[in-house]
């Protein structure tokens, strides 16, 4: 039973500081969170988005919060923060938030350019492309998603900022 609390859950007694459990669960359920959307955008064909869309509501919000959290609130404003865990644990937030996003863009839909049949890939794609705000333009966000593209844009501005930090600090 240690074993598990210890291997799978991230729970250690030997820690100094107490938020460090939280820290590694969090980063641990974001984890599987992204291995279960990478494998849902890169197995499961496009079905109707009820189920995709709650799910990626889900974990949009469980990635905000852990973002919030575990990134910003732990990360920098806790002075005996490892760089290198700040820089995983954001790499972990953006993977898991670009992936939520996709499924919400697949519930509220966005615009492919010569109007076929929007894809999976295509859906990963336009959420990467806005999250790290290159936006090329070949796909836009219909008129529900807007709201959600550029609430995506910003957080991934925030992101590029913690991840830029991360390096920083490491080098000092």
């Amino acid at each position: 039973m240690n074993w598990i609390k210890r291997h799978i859950f991230g729970f250690r007694t030997e820690d100094t500081f107490p938020l460090s459990n939280v820290r590694r669960f969090a980063g641990r359920v974001s984890l599987f969170f992204c291995v279960f959307l990478a494998l849902q955008f890169m197995f499961s064909p496009l079905q109707d988005g009820t189920a995709l869309f709650l799910i990626g509501w889900v974990c949009f919000c469980w990635s905000l919060g852990y973002f919030l959290y575990v990134v910003l609130l732990i990360g920098f404003f806790v002075a005996n923060t490892n760089a290198q865990r700040l820089f995983v644990d954001s790499v972990i937030s953006a993977c898991l938030m670009i992936l939520s996003s996709a499924g919400l863009f697949h519930a509220y839909g966005i615009i492919s350019p010569d109007e076929a049949a929007v894809t999976n890939r295509d859906l990963v794609y336009f959420s990467a492309v806005t999250f790290s705000t290159l936006g090329f333009g070949d796909f836009r966000p219909a008129a529900d998603a807007r709201l959600i593209a550029a609430s995506l844009a910003i957080l991934g501005n925030l992101h590029l900022a913690v991840l830029v930090g991360a390096v920083f600090r490491s080098m000092r």
